[in-house]
C-alpha cells in the first residue's frame, strides 16, 4: 500500500514536470480573474511584460501607439503614461521613472512591463514565485485608494534607520506662499506653466489668493521664500489635517507658544477652505511616480553607505547624541527648489529638499541630487557644533576678509556669520571625501569639488586635501572635533 500510495506521488510530480516546464509563461490575475491573451506574457530579467493593449484596456485606460515614434500612451482619469519601445525611460504625467526592461517588440506586437503600467494606473501587484503568477488588484479600500502624499516612501531594514517620506503640511505651506507671491518667486513652484503639478497648483489654488491665511502670509516669508523655520516647526507635528504635536518642544523654532498656535490654526483652516485634500489626490499620480522612483533608485544609490560613512567619518556621535537612537530621513517637496536645511525632529535627523533635479526644467527625478544633499544635511549636525566650539579662533582669522571669497554670494546676501561660512566649506569638503571612499576622486571632483566652488565655496579643495591628514592619523585625531582647528586655519591661509 504504502508503495502504491509512493509511486502515486511520483507520477503526479512527474506530470507536473511535463506540464510546467521552467520557461512556462507567466499567467495574470486580475482581481482574481484570469486575463488571456492573444501572445503569451514573456519574462525577461524577472520582469513580466504583456501585449500593451490587452493590459491597458483591462485596467480601464484608454491606449494610443504612434507607429512612427514607436511611442505607447496610456490614458485614464488624470494618469497619463508614456513609454517608447526599447526604451527604459517611462513617463507619468511627465515625470520620469526609469525601467528595468524597457517595452520590447516581438514578432511585429509590442509587450510592455506589466507592473510599471498596473502600479501607474494605481493598482497594486504582487508576484506569486511558486505558480509563475502576476496578481493584479485594483478593488482596494477606500483608505488605499490612489498614493497619500504624508505616507512613508522608504525605510530601510537595517541600520541605519532611514527613511524617506513627503508631507502634505509642507507642500500645502510652499503652495500658499507660491500663491503669495503670484507664483513669481524663483524658488517655489519656479517656471510655474513648464510642469503639469505647478499649472495644476496654480489653476486649483489661484481662486483663494484672498483667503486670511494668503493675506497675512508677509510674516511667514524672508524675501521670494518660505522661511525654513516653519517648515521644520511642521516636522515635528503629525500631517494635515490632525496638526497634532508629536514631539517635545517644536516651539523652540517659532518665538513662542500663541505664534506657534496661530500659524497651525491658519495653515489648518486653509487646507479645510480649499479642500486642499482634493489637490493631493487630484495628483496622486506624481507622487506615486516618485514614490516608484525613490523604492528603484535608493538601493543602488550608496545612500545608507554613506549614513554611515558620515558617524565613522566625524567619530563624534557619542559625544553629541550620547544613549540616544539617532535615525535619518530626507522630506521630499516636489514645490521647493532653493537649499535644504537640517532639524532635530526628536535625535531624527531629517533633510528637507527638492524631489525634482534643479538643473532640468522637466519633472525628471535626481536620486543623486536627493542624496548630496541629504549626506550634506546630516554632516551639519556633526560639523557645526565643533566649527562653533572654535568661534574664538574664527574670529581671530577672519578680520578683514571679504565674504565673497568664502561663500556664495546667496549666503553673504542672508547675512551668513563667519561660522556659518565656516561650516558650509568644511561640510562641503568632508562629503567630497566620503564621495570619493565610495565613488573614486573623479566623482568626488565632478559632483562635489568642482560645482561647490564654482557657486562660491571656493575653499573647499583645499579643505578636502587637508582632510588627507585627519585620515591617515585617527589615533591623533579620534574625532573631527580634535582636527577642526587645522581645518579652520588652513581655510583662512592666503595661497
Amino acid at each position: 500500500m504504502k508503495r502504491a500510495r509512493y509511486l502515486s506521488v511520483m507520477l503526479s510530480i512527474l506530470m507536473f514536470i511535463i506540464v510546467m516546464p521552467a520557461d512556462a509563461a507567466p499567467s495574470v490575475v486580475l482581481n482574481g480573474r484570469n486575463l488571456n491573451f492573444d501572445v503569451p506574457p514573456i519574462t525577461i530579467q524577472g520582469r513580466t511584460l504583456v501585449p500593451l493593449r490587452a493590459i491597458f484596456e483591462a485596467l480601464g485606460a484608454k491606449v494610443g501607439w504612434d507607429a512612427e515614434t514607436n511611442t505607447i500612451t496610456g490614458t485614464k482619469d488624470n494618469i497619463n503614461i508614456m513609454l517608447k519601445a526599447n526604451s527604459t525611460e517611462g513617463f507619468v504625467n511627465g515625470n520620469k521613472i526609469v525601467l528595468d526592461v524597457p517595452a520590447t517588440v516581438v514578432d511585429g506586437r509590442t509587450l510592455v512591463p506589466i507592473r510599471f503600467i498596473a502600479e501607474s494606473l494605481g493598482a497594486k501587484v504582487n508576484w506569486d514565485e511558486l505558480t509563475n503568477t502576476v496578481g493584479i488588484n485594483t478593488l482596494v479600500t477606500e483608505s488605499e485608494k490612489g498614493y497619500t502624499p504624508a505616507t512613508l516612501i522608504y525605510k530601510s531594514n537595517a541600520e541605519p534607520s532611514y527613511s524617506v517620506y513627503t508631507r502634505r503640511s509642507i507642500d500645502t505651506l510652499i503652495i500658499a506662499a507660491g500663491l503669495y507671491t503670484n507664483f513669481n518667486s524663483p524658488y517655489l513652484l519656479p517656471n510655474v506653466d513648464e510642469r503639469v503639478i505647478y499649472k495644476n497648483a496654480k489653476e486649483y489654488f489661484g481662486p483663494y489668493k484672498e483667503h486670511a491665511f494668503i493675506k497675512g502670509f508677509g510674516k511667514y516669508m524672508e524675501g521670494n521664500d518660505v522661511k525654513s523655520s516653519y517648515m521644520a516647526f511642521l516636522l515635528n507635528y503629525s500631517d494635515l489635517p490632525e496638526l497634532k504635536k508629536a514631539h517635545d518642544n517644536p516651539q523652540k523654532y517659532l518665538s513662542n507658544e500663541k505664534e506657534a498656535q496661530e500659524f497651525l490654526n491658519s495653515l489648518k483652516a486653509f487646507y479645510i477652505d480649499t479642500n486642499a485634500e482634493t489637490f493631493f489626490e487630484n495628483n496622486a499620480s506624481s507622487y506615486k511616480a516618485l514614490n516608484s522612483y525613490i523604492n528603484e533608485n535608493i538601493k543602488q544609490s550608496n545612500m545608507l553607505k554613506l549614513i554611515s560613512d558620515v558617524e565613522s567619518y566625524t567619530g563624534n556621535k557619542e559625544k553629541y547624541f550620547a544613549g540616544k537612537n539617532v535615525s535619518y530621513s530626507t522630506v521630499l517637496s516636489f514645490y521647493r527648489t532653493i537649499g535644504s536645511f537640517a532639524v532635530n525632529e526628536n535625535i531624527t535627523l531629517a533633510s528637507m529638499q527638492y524631489a525634482y533635479n534643479s538643473s532640468s526644467p522637466t519633472s525628471q527625478f535626481n536620486m543623486n541630487s536627493i542624496m548630496k544633499t541629504s549626506v550634506h544635511e546630516y554632516l551639519h549636525n556633526y560639523i557645526n557644533k565643533p566649527v562653533q566650539n572654535n568661534d574664538a579662533l574664527i574670529n581671530e582669522l577672519s578680520q578683514g576678509e571679504d565674504k565673497n571669497e568664502y561663500i556664495s554670494s546667496l549666503y553673504v546676501l542672508k547675512s551668513f556669520p563667519w561660522n556659518r561660512a565656516t561650516d558650509e566649506n568644511i561640510v562641503r569638503a568632508v562629503e567630497a571625501r566620503l564621495y570619493k571612499k565610495e565613488f573614486g576622486e573623479d566623482r568626488a571632483i565632478r559632483d562635489i569639488i568642482d560645482p561647490e566652488t564654482q557657486y562660491g565655496f571656493k575653499q573647499v579643495r583645499k579643505i578636502y586635501d587637508k582632510l588627507e591628514e585627519y585620515e591617515k592619523d585617527r589615533n591623533k585625531y579620534p574625532t573631527i572635533d580634535d582636527f577642526m582647528p587645522e581645518l579652520i586655519k588652513e581655510m583662512f591661509k592666503k595661497n
